[in-house]
C-alpha cells in the first residue's frame, strides 16, 4: 500500500536529490597588510635641471609584494628637488632633498643630491662701462656653466685692479674716482660646482673743465661735478701765487698744483638761465690778484685781494675764501679788470664795483665802490669785457661802447688822454667811416681787440708798445679800430685778460671742426706767454708751438692757459709762483704743457673735457 508523504517534506527530498542545497561558506580571505615600503634607488645624484625616476615597492610582514598598493610622492625639500605622482624627480637647485613614497600610513624614502653644473665663467655686467668722476654704477655677476646656464648658490667677491681710478664695494657698487681705465673682477665660489672669475673694463671720464682764467701769476678753473647732474656746475680750483688768498683755500700759501677753493655751495651756470649769450668765460673771472664766480642762482662770490673793494663785500679786507658780493643782484655774466669787477644782470643792465680811479666803473665817478653801482647810459648789454682799467660792451642794438682809461686811446673814439666815466661809442676805422659791428671783444692792458660780425676779421686799438695790436709793427697808439695783419687775422673767438702788465692777445682760428681750432697769439712774450717756444715778442698773430687745437686761451702778464679740443688743460710761460700748475720745480716753459691735478681731484692726469655745446669755445 502506498504511504502518503507530506508535500513540504517531499519538496525537501527533491531539492536534496537534485543537489540544490549548498554547504556553509567561509569568511572571505583579506590580503596581507603593507608592512614596509622601499624606494629605489635609495640614493641618487643629479644636476640642476636634470630628472631621475624612483620606484616604490610595498611588502607584507612576510616579505610578499603587495602589487595592488598605490603611492603618494612628496618632496621634503621642494626648493632643491620636486617629485611628480609617478615618482619622477627634477633637480631645482644645489642641495639635498628627501623624497617620500607613502602607501597609507607606511612610507619609504630616498635621498636625492642635486649638484650645480660646474661653473666655467662669470658674466659681469654694468649699466654703463663709462662713468664720470664721482658717479657710481651697480655691477652684476652671473656665474655660468660652459653651456651658458646660470649657476646659483655662489658667493661673489669683488676686486679692482687700480684703486686710484675706481673703487668697488662688497655688494658690487663701483665708484669712479679719477680719470683712467681699470678692470673690475668678480670671483664666484660655487662650492662643489667650483670657482670662476669674470672681469669688466671700466673707463672713468674726467669731470669737465668749464672755464679757465688767468691772473697775475695765478690761475683758476671751474670744474664740473658730474654728481650734481647739472651742466656747468661744480667747484673752482686755483693755483699759483696766493699772498692775498686768491687761491681761495683759506690760506696765503702759494700752490704749485690746482687746489680746491673752499666753498660750501656750488659754482656755475643755471640750466634755467634764458640768456642766449651766456658763455662759460663769464661764470668764472680772474683779475690781477682776485677771482669771482657765479652760483647757479646768479649770486656773485669773490675772493683774494681787496685793496680797492673789488671783492664787493663793503670792505677793503682781503678774503682767502669766497664772500658774497653785496646788493642782492642776480647776475648772468661777470668780467674782471685789474682791480675791479663788472656784471650783467638778468635784465641786461651792467653793474661794476672796486677801483674807479680811471672811470672804469661807468658811473661818472672816480671813487672806489665797495659794492655794485649801475653803469650809466641806460643801455642793455649782451656782451661785456673788462681790461686793466677799462670796459667795453656790445648792446642789444649791436653797437660797441667803451669807458674808463683812455690814456692810450682804448676807448676807440678817436681820442686819447681823456678818460671816459660813462660809455662812449667806438668810432669807425677812419673819420667819417661807419662804426664796425663786433661779435666778440677781448681787452688787455690799455688795448682792445674785436671780431667783426660776419667775417671774424680782427681789429685792435689802443697801445701798441709790445706789438699787441697785431698790425705788423711795434710802438705808437691807435685811437680807432685798426685791422690785424699777418698770415691769419680771422678768428672764431678772442681771449684776453685785464691783468696788469698783460700786453698779449690770443685768438682761436676757424677750422673744419664744429668748435675750436688752432690758437694764435701776439704781443708781449717776455715770459713765453705766446706759447711759440720762444720769448720773442710778436707784432702779428703767431701760432702756438703745439699740434693741439683749442677751445679757449687766456693770456695773463707772463703766462697763459687754455683748453684744448682733446679735453686737456694746458699752461705755458713764466712759473715763478707755480702758475703753470705742474708742480715743482717751478721752472718756466714757453711751450704749452699739461696742468697736473692732485690725487683726489675730479680730474687726473691733466685730462679735462669741455661741453660740446660751444660754451667753452665762446660760440654765440
Amino acid at each position: 500500500m502506498l504511504k502518503t508523504v507530506p508535500i513540504p517534506a517531499l519538496a525537501l527530498l527533491i531539492l536534496i536529490g537534485c543537489g540544490g542545497g549548498s554547504s556553509p561558506t567561509s569568511p572571505p580571505t583579506n590580503p596581507d597588510p603593507v608592512a614596509t615600503v622601499a624606494v629605489t634607488p635609495a640614493l641618487d645624484t643629479i644636476l640642476v635641471g636634470e630628472t631621475t625616476s624612483l620606484t616604490a615597492m610595498a611588502r607584507t610582514q612576510s616579505g610578499a609584494a603587495v602589487s595592488s598598493a598605490s603611492f603618494t610622492w612628496i618632496s621634503g625639500t621642494a626648493q632643491v628637488a620636486t617629485v611628480d605622482a609617478q615618482g619622477r624627480v627634477s633637480g631645482v637647485s644645489a642641495g639635498t632633498a628627501t623624497i617620500r613614497a607613502s602607501a597609507g600610513a607606511i612610507s619609504g624614502v630616498a635621498t636625492i643630491v642635486v649638484r650645480s653644473h660646474s661653473v666655467a665663467a662669470v658674466e659681469v655686467s654694468s649699466p654703463a662701462t663709462k662713468l664720470r668722476v664721482g658717479l657710481t654704477a651697480q655691477l652684476a655677476a652671473t656665474p655660468r656653466t660652459a653651456q651658458g646656464a646660470a649657476v646659483t648658490g655662489c658667493t661673489v667677491t669683488w676686486t679692482v685692479a687700480d684703486g686710484a681710478v675706481a673703487s668697488v664695494s662688497t655688494a658690487g657698487s663701483a665708484t669712479a674716482l679719477a680719470a683712467g681705465t681699470t678692470k673690475l673682477t668678480a670671483r664666484a665660489d660655487c662650492g662643489s660646482a667650483g670657482t670662476a672669475s669674470g672681469t669688466l673694463e671700466l673707463t672713468v671720464d674726467p669731470s669737465r673743465i668749464v672755464v679757465v682764467g688767468t691772473g697775475r701769476m695765478f690761475s683758476c678753473a671751474l670744474v664740473e661735478d658730474a654728481r650734481l647732474n647739472a651742466r656747468d656746475q661744480g667747484s673752482v680750483y686755483c693755483w699759483g701765487a696766493n699772498q692775498h688768498g686768491q687761491v681761495g683755500d683759506g690760506t696765503v700759501t702759494d700752490r704749485a698744483v690746482p687746489t680746491r677753493v673752499v666753498f660750501a655751495g656750488v659754482f656755475g651756470g643755471s640750466a634755467a638761465d634764458a640768456n642766449p649769450s651766456r658763455r662759460a668765460s663769464e661764470l668764472l673771472v680772474v683779475g690781477d690778484e682776485h677771482a669771482c664766480a657765479l652760483t647757479p642762482e646768479g649770486a656773485a662770490w669773490c675772493w683774494g685781494d681787496n685793496l680797492n673793494g673789488q671783492i664787493g663785500d663793503g670792505t677793503y679786507t682781503d678774503r682767502s675764501t669766497p664772500v658774497q658780493v653785496q646788493g642782492g643782484h642776480k647776475f648772468v655774466a661777470l668780467t674782471s679788470g685789474e682791480e675791479f669787477v663788472c656784471g650783467l644782470d638778468t635784465e641786461g643792465a651792467a653793474w661794476c664795483w672796486g677801483q674807479g680811479s680811471d672811470g672804469q666803473l661807468g658811473n661818472n665817478n672816480l671813487d672806489d665802490q665797495l659794492k655794485p653801482v649801475a653803469v650809466l647810459g641806460g643801455h642793455r648789454w649782451t656782451f661785456l669785457r673788462a681790461g686793466e682799467d677799462n670796459v667795453c660792451g656790445i648792446t642789444t642794438l649791436g653797437a660797441t661802447w667803451c669807458w674808463g682809461d683812455n690814456s692810450e686811446g682804448t676807448v676807440g673814439d678817436g681820442t686819447n688822454g681823456v678818460d671816459r666815466g660813462v660809455p662812449t661809442l667806438v668810432q669807425g676805422p677812419t673819420p667819417g667811416a661807419p662804426a664796425l659791428e663786433f661779435s666778440w671783444l677781448g681787452l688787455g692792458n690799455e688795448f682792445v681787440c674785436g671780431l667783426e660780425s660776419g667775417t671774424g676779421a680782427a681789429w685792435c686799438w689802443g697801445s701798441n708798445n709790445r706789438g699787441q695790436l697785431g698790425i705788423g709793427m711795434t710802438g705808437g697808439i691807435r685811437t680807432r679800430p685798426t685791422a690785424v695783419q699777418g698770415p691769419n687775422n680771422v678768428f672764431r673767438t678772442l681771449f684776453d685778460s685785464g691783468d696788469d702788465d698783460n700786453f698779449t692777445a690770443c685768438g682761436i682760428a676757424a677750422s673744419a671742426a664744429e668748435f675750436g681750432g688752432p690758437a694764435w697769439c701776439w704781443g708781449d712774450n717776455g715770459g713765453g706767454q705766446l706759447g711759440d717756444g720762444t720769448t720773442i715778442s710778436r707784432n702779428v698773430p703767431t701760432q702756438l708751438a703745439t699740434t693741439e687745437s683749442f677751445l679757449q686761451i687766456l693770456p695773463a702778464d707772463y703766462h697763459s692757459c687754455g683748453l684744448t679740443t682733446t679735453w686737456r688743460i694746458m699752461c705755458w710761460g713764466g712759473n715763478e709762483r707755480g702758475q703753470l700748475g705742474k708742480g715743482v720745480p717751478l721752472t718756466a716753459n714757453p711751450t704749452p704743457t699739461f696742468v697736473t691735478f692732485p690725487a683726489g681731484a675730479p680730474i687726473s692726469g691733466a685730462v679735462a673735457s669741455a661741453r660740446r655745446a660751444g660754451v667753452v669755445s665762446g660760440q654765440r
